[in-house]
């Protein structure tokens, strides 16, 4: 069901053609989503502080795209927005606030690393991600407490693929315990690991 902006207040000054894209979002036509998203991507107008509102209602699709439409126009206002979003119990808002924050480098990976044994597996995949994009070394510990603590697959996984790619031996103890999972994409990207990590090791990394 759409949520109609022309009847919520405070929308009132927005004009009729902002006010259908933004109705649109929540359309279950795809075409006619995308149609909307990239016209408010392209919106010369200052739609912020609606956009911002529409996300925070986490309603569904109305809500996600209109945190990739923030996340596409770089709009630092919506940054305060993204962070509280991190631990969002609805996880696509979650994934796409990691992504958005990623996109200004390591000038908020202190809120990502906060919000990373908090908030829901899908967001800790998105944000696992992030930090293993962004390289930094500060993550390393983070990033063995969640493998060490996480009882899922996939984000054991991904964790193991991120610190392989942030080369550091320490993380090498927390690795070695999970050549034997039962999960096969968990011992390959151990073993995968463990050989990068060693050479790094040996290298004098």
């Amino acid at each position: 069901m759409a949520h109609c902006l022309s009847m919520r207040t405070g929308y009132e000054s927005l004009n009729e053609q902002v006010l259908k894209w933004i109705n649109d979002l929540d359309s279950t036509d795809y075409e006619v989503r995308i149609e909307a998203r990239q016209a408010l991507i392209d919106c010369a107008d200052d739609i912020v502080d609606v956009l911002i509102a529409v996300m925070m209602e986490e309603r569904g699709r109305q809500s996600w795209e209109a945190g990739i439409i923030l996340s596409e126009r770089h709009e630092l206002r919506a940054v305060p927005a993204m962070i509280r979003l991190l631990t969002s119990k609805h996880p696509t808002l979650g994934q796409v606030a990691a992504e958005a924050l990623g996109q200004y480098g390591c000038r908020f990976i202190d809120e990502l690393l906060k919000a990373l044994p908090e908030c829901t597996p899908l967001t800790q995949i998105a944000i696992v991600k992030t930090l293993g994009k962004l390289g930094d070394q500060c993550a390393v510990t983070p990033l063995i407490n969640l493998l060490i603590t996480s009882e899922s697959s996939t984000i054991i996984h991904i964790t193991i693929k991120t610190l392989a790619d942030l080369c550091d031996p320490s993380a090498l103890p927390a690795i070695s315990g999970f050549q034997d999972h039962p999960d096969h994409h968990v011992r390959k990207s151990a073993a995968n690991a463990i050989f990068v990590l060693n050479n790094r090791s040996k290298n004098g990394g």
